[in-house]
């Protein structure tokens, strides 16, 4: 009967909590493949990573901004598929890692204006309105300051910031610097997320 017992456990996969029969070098099928890839022996089922460990290896922590380094959504913003469902912004995920869900109605806004950071010190839970008066300048401006534009009727530099809907005047200016200084007061003023 010993016997018989030891004919029928030398047939099981050598990895101990299997218990699935052996078809290769003593291993079920899903161990061989496993210990011929050089992987560490798990059980059947369970993945190599965690879905943290999959999310944090894409993730460039060098800088003071951590940058994701994987997909991208067209719009610049970092993509993450924590499972097979629906991809998610990185930045959420990140969010939601350090802080739990996003609060309904709330967006996630990046104090560092990089979409592609991840750190969540540079992220945080704002309404779509604190949201929009975050924006960063447009590359396309020739100022390069937001709400400065070049006014060419009067030779000089306008400011002009859009909040709820309305454009607000900021005045004109014959430098550069004061226009922009004048810029970042007025959303100072008017925004409750004004950013710089």
């Amino acid at each position: 009967m010993a016997d018989n017992q030891r004919t029928l456990d030398d047939r099981l996969c050598r990895f101990t909590p299997c218990g699935h029969p052996a078809r290769a070098r003593g291993y079920c099928p899903a161990h061989y493949q496993q210990s011929r890839k050089g992987q560490p022996l798990r059980p059947i089922g369970t993945p190599l990573r965690t879905v943290q460990e999959r999310f944090w290896e894409k993730v460039d922590k060098s800088g003071v901004c951590w940058i994701w380094t994987a997909s991208r959504y067209r719009n610049g913003y970092g993509m993450f598929a924590p499972t097979h469902a629906k991809p998610t912004r990185a930045h959420k995920y990140s969010f939601e890692l350090a802080y739990g869900p996003v609060p309904p109605g709330l967006h996630i806004d990046h104090k560092c204006r990089n979409r592609l950071c991840v750190n969540p010190a540079h992220l945080h839970a704002v309404t779509p309105k604190e949201n929009r008066e975050n924006l960063s300048t447009d590359p396309a401006s020739r100022s390069g300051h937001r709400g400065v534009t070049w006014y060419e009727p009067g030779l000089c530099w306008r400011v002009r910031v859009m909040h709820n809907k309305r454009e607000h005047h900021g005045g004109y200016f014959a430098e550069l610097d004061d226009a922009a200084a004048a810029a970042v007061a007025l959303r100072a003023r008017l925004f409750t997320n004004p950013g710089d």
